[in-house]
C-alpha cells in the first residue's frame, strides 16, 4: 500500500485509535472540563492569573492536545504537514497565553510581545487549513484566492456597519488597538475554508466541520475581547477564555475525526465567474461610501485589498477558459494524423443522427447518408518490422490520401488503423467508400520505401431500427469484418447477415426503452470478514425487471448491451443505483464499501473516471468507498489504455479489484503491472472435488495476492467446510450463498445490522 495511491488509515476515514491515543483524549477532555469550570466557578486575581488553573491545569491539557495533533501527522502521510503546522499553532498560542497572563497583564491597549506570538501562530493556521483542507490532492488556487477576497471584503463590510462615524466612539479609536486584527483575520480564515469546500459542493469531513467550529469560536472571542479593550473594560479569567479554549479544543478534537479524500476538486463555471464580479462590485460600492463619507480607512484599505485581488482572479478565470477552449478541441482531434478523434466524431454524428431519425421512413428506403468504416491492414507489419515511427508515418500518410477525396464529409480515426467517415448525402455514400478504396490502391511511399495496404471498407445505413450511433457503428462494424473475411473491398450492412440471433437484437432495442424506464434494478450480495464474520461491503449485482421476460440475470443482456453500445449507460445506471444505496446506508450508521462490475468496453472508454467522479460527487461519497471490479482479460484488448484508465481511477481514491480470478488467460506480467486492491478468487475453485487442489489454488491465490499488496476474495463460498478452509489459509474476505443469497437494499442493511 502506497502512500499517494491509497492514503493512511486517517484519510480513508477509520475511526479506530491506539489505545494510548484514547488514553491521551480522555486525560486532555478531563483537564480542559476542569479549566473551563473553573473559569465560571473560580474568582481569577485582580493583579493577574490564577497559577493552578491558568498555569498548570491549562498548560497541561494543552500541551496534552498537542501531543495528539502531532500523533496524527505521523500517521498521515498524505497530509502530515498540515497537522503538524496545527501544533505549532496550538504551541505558540499556549506560549503567548502564557506571556499574555504573566508578562503582558495590561490588557492589549497597544502592540505588545504577546501580540507578536498570536499573529505568528495565525500564520501556522492559515497553512495548516490549505494542507487539511486539500487532503492530498490539489485545490485549484482560484478557490484560495476567492477565499481570501471574500475574508477581506467580509471583513470590510462587518467594520462598515459596525464602526461609527463619531470620532470619539471607543471602536473608532480602537481601530489603532492590535486586537482590531484578530476578528478581521478570523472573517478571512473561515471565508478561505469556505471557498476551499466550493469545490466539494460545500461537503466539510468531520474533522473540517470542527475545524470550522474552531475558526468560529476564536471569531466570537476575539471580537468581543476587542470590544471590551476598546471601551477598557476587559478583565482576565473571565468566562471569555472559554471561546478561545473551545476554539483550541475543536482543533485537537479534529484530529481524532476522520478527514476521509473527497472526489476530485473542481469549481463550476458560475462560482469562477460569479465571485470575482460580486466582489469587485462590492468592493468599489465600498471604496465609493468611504470618500463621499469619510470612513475609516481601514474600510478602504480592506476593499482595495479585494479589488486588487478580484482583478488576479479575472485574469485567471480568462486564461482557464481559453484554456479549456483550447483543450476542447484537443481533446476532439487525433494527436497523430490532425484528424478528428473518436470522441469528436461521436460527437458529431451522434448529433447528426438525432437531428435526421425523425426523417427516416419505417421501412428504411430512403436512408439519409450513411457511415463509412475504414479497415486499413498491414500497419501492424510495418511498426513490427520498422517500429512505431514508420508506423505513425504511415497513418499520416493514409490521412492524407484519404481526406480530400472525402472532403467535405468529415472523417475521423477512431483507433489503430481504423477511420470513419460520416457521409450526409445519400447519393454519395457508395462514391465515398469506392473513393477511399481506390485513394489507398497505390503504394504509400515511406522515406525510401513505399509499402502497399489493403483496406476494407463497412457501410451501415440508419433505418428505423438504428438511429442511434452505437447500432449504426456496430453494424458498420459488422459489415467491415465481414469485408476482411470475404475478401471484399466493400461490403454493406445486411440485417440478414447479422451474427447476432432475431431474439438478442430486439433485446437491444428492448434494452434502449427498459434503460429510459430504469427497468434496471439491484440487488447486493454480503463481503464478509472472515476472521470476525462482520460485514464490510457489497457487491452490487443487476437485474432487469422485463415487462414480458421477467426477471433476466447479467448473463442474459449484458452480451446484447455491449453489441448494441449501451455498455455504457447500464454501467452509469449501475453505478448510480449503486451510489444512492451506499449513502442510505452511511447515513444510516452502516461503515460499508461497494463495489461494482464494470465491464472491458467501459475501461476502454477515457471518459469512465470523470464519470466516476460526478457520481461519487452527485451523492457526496468518498472515492475509497468505491470498488470497481474488472476481470484479469479486460484490459488486454487495448493494455496502454486500460491500464491508463485503471491508473486514472485510482488516482481518484477508487479501489479496483481483479473480478473471476483464475478463469479467462492472462499475462501474469501484465497482472503485476495492474495496481489492485483486490483479488477475487472465482468460486469454480471451492468447487472442485479434489481437496489438495482446492487448497493449493486458494493458498497460491492468497500469497499472489499478498505479493501484490492485494486483498483476497473468495467467491461462491457455499458450506462451513469451504469458510472453515478460508479460515484456516488465512483469507481476508468472503462471499457466497452460505452468507445469504443476494439481498435487496433493506433486507442487506437488516442483515448487517442482525449479523
Amino acid at each position: 500500500m502506497t502512500a499517494a495511491g491509497r492514503g493512511s488509515l486517517a484519510e480513508r476515514g477509520d475511526p479506530a485509535q491506539p489505545t494510548h491515543v484514547r488514553l491521551l483524549a480522555a486525560g486532555t477532555a478531563v483537564l480542559f472540563l476542569a479549566y473551563s469550570a473553573s473559569l465560571v466557578l473560580v474568582q481569577r486575581p485582580a493583579d493577574g492569573a490564577d497559577v493552578l488553573w491558568d498555569g498548570v491545569v491549562y498548560s497541561a491539557w494543552m500541551l496534552m492536545g498537542i501531543a495528539i495533533v502531532i500523533g496524527r501527522g505521523r500517521v498521515s502521510a498524505t497530509v502530515g504537514l498540515g497537522w503538524y503546522l496545527f501544533a505549532a499553532y496550538l504551541a505558540l498560542n499556549l506560549g503567548a497565553d502564557l506571556i499574555f497572563m504573566y508578562v503582558d497583564s495590561s490588557g492589549g491597549g497597544a502592540l505588545v510581545v504577546s501580540d507578536f506570538v498570536y499573529l505568528t501562530a495565525y500564520l501556522f493556521l492559515g497553512g495548516g487549513l490549505v494542507i487539511l483542507s486539500q487532503r492530498g490532492r490539489t485545490v485549484s488556487p482560484a478557490a484560495r484566492i476567492d477565499g481570501l477576497m471574500l475574508g477581506l471584503t467580509a471583513s470590510a463590510v462587518f467594520l462598515l456597519f459596525y464602526l461609527s462615524k463619531d470620532p470619539v466612539d471607543p471602536r473608532v479609536a480602537g481601530m489603532e488597538s492590535p486586537a482590531l486584527l484578530y476578528p478581521v483575520l478570523d472573517v478571512v480564515f473561515l471565508m478561505i475554508v469556505l471557498a476551499g469546500l466550493a469545490p466539494l459542493h460545500f461537503r466539510p469531513t468531520p474533522a473540517t466541520w470542527v475545524i470550522v467550529i474552531s475558526i468560529v469560536a476564536a471569531g466570537v472571542g476575539d471580537f468581543i475581547y476587542y470590544s471590551q479593550v476598546t471601551a477598557d473594560t476587559y478583565v482576565g479569567g473571565t468566562p471569555l477564555e472559554l471561546t478561545w479554549a473551545i476554539s483550541n479544543a475543536a482543533i485537537i478534537t479534529a484530529a481524532l475525526l476522520p478527514n476521509p479524500y473527497n472526489y476530485r476538486p473542481r469549481l463550476s463555471r458560475r462560482w469562477t465567474v460569479f465571485t470575482p464580479a460580486a466582489v469587485s462590485l462590492v468592493a468599489v460600492g465600498l471604496l465609493a461610501w468611504t470618500l463621499i463619507a469619510s470612513g475609516p480607512l481601514l474600510v478602504s484599505a480592506l476593499a482595495l485589498g479585494a479589488l486588487a485581488l478580484a482583478s488576479v482572479r479575472l485574469i485567471l478565470t480568462m486564461a482557464d477558459l481559453r484554456r479549456a477552449g483550447e483543450g476542447y478541441e484537443q481533446a476532439r482531434q487525433d494527436y497523430l494524423t490532425g484528424l478528428m478523434n473518436r470522441r469528436g466524431f461521436s460527437e458529431l454524428a451522434a448529433h447528426w443522427l438525432t437531428t435526421v431519425g425523425q426523417d427516416v421512413e419505417p421501412n428504411g428506403s430512403v436512408p439519409p447518408g450513411g457511415l463509412v468504416l475504414i479497415g486499413v491492414s498491414r500497419v501492424r507489419e510495418v511498426v513490427d518490422s520498422l517500429g512505431r515511427e514508420a508506423g505513425d508515418e504511415l497513418l499520416r500518410a493514409i490521412a492524407q490520401r484519404l481526406q480530400p477525396v472525402v472532403a467535405p464529409f468529415p472523417l475521423a480515426r477512431l483507433e489503430g488503423s481504423e477511420f470513419a467517415d460520416l457521409v450526409t448525402s445519400s447519393a454519395q455514400v457508395d462514391d465515398v467508400a469506392q473513393a477511399a478504396v481506390a485513394a489507398l490502391d497505390a503504394p504509400v511511399q515511406l522515406s525510401r520505401l513505399s509499402f502497399r495496404v489493403i483496406t476494407c471498407v463497412g457501410v451501415a445505413r440508419p433505418t428505423a431500427r438504428m438511429t442511434n450511433l452505437e447500432s449504426c457503428l456496430r453494424a458498420a462494424d459488422v459489415a467491415l469484418t465481414q469485408a476482411r473475411h470475404r475478401g471484399q473491398g466493400i461490403v454493406e450492412f445486411d440485417p440478414t447477415d447479422d451474427p447476432a440471433d432475431d431474439s438478442t437484437l430486439g433485446l437491444m432495442a428492448e434494452l434502449h426503452s427498459g434503460l429510459k424506464q430504469d427497468e434496471l434494478v439491484m440487488v447486493f450480495q454480503p463481503l464478509v470478514r472472515v476472521r470476525d464474520r462482520r460485514v464490510t461491503g457489497a457487491e452490487a449485482l443487476v437485474r432487469w425487471h422485463h415487462p414480458t421476460r421477467g426477471l433476466l440475470l447479467p448473463d442474459q443482456f449484458i452480451g446484447a448491451a455491449e453489441q448494441a453500445g449501451l455498455i455504457g449507460r447500464v454501467t452509469q445506471s449501475v453505478l448510480r443505483q449503486s451510489c444512492v444505496v451506499l449513502r442510505d446506508w452511511l447515513d444510516s450508521g452502516l461503515d460499508l464499501w461497494m463495489s461494482v462490475n464494470i465491464s472491458g468496453i467501459d475501461l476502454m472508454d477515457e471518459n469512465l473516471p470523470s464519470m466516476v467522479t460526478d457520481v461519487l460527487a452527485a451523492h457526496g461519497l468518498p472515492a475509497h468507498r468505491l470498488v470497481l471490479e474488472i476481470t484479469e482479460t479486460a484490459i488486454g484488448a487495448d493494455p496502454e489504455r486500460g491500464l491508463r484508465t485503471v491508473a486514472a481511477l485510482r488516482d481518484l481514491g477508487v479501489r479496483i479489484a481483479i473480478d473471476d480470478f483464475g478463469v479467462d488467460y492472462s499475462s501474469l506480467a501484465q497482472l503485476m503491472d495492474t495496481p489492485v486492491d483486490e483479488i477475487k478468487l472465482d468460486g469454480r475453485f471451492l468447487r472442485t472435488s479434489d481437496t489438495a487442489k482446492r487448497e493449493a489454488a486458494v493458498s497460491a491465490t492468497h500469497d499472489l495476492a499478498s505479493a501484490m499488496g492485494a486483498t483476497m476474495v473468495a467467491e461462491g463460498v457455499e458450506d462451513a467446510a469451504d469458510f472453515e478452509l478460508l479460515g484456516r489459509l488465512g483469507c481476508e474476505l468472503a462471499q457466497g450463498y452460505y452468507f445469504t443469497k443476494p439481498l435487496s437494499a433493506e433486507a442487506f442493511a437488516d442483515f448487517c445490522r442482525r449479523s
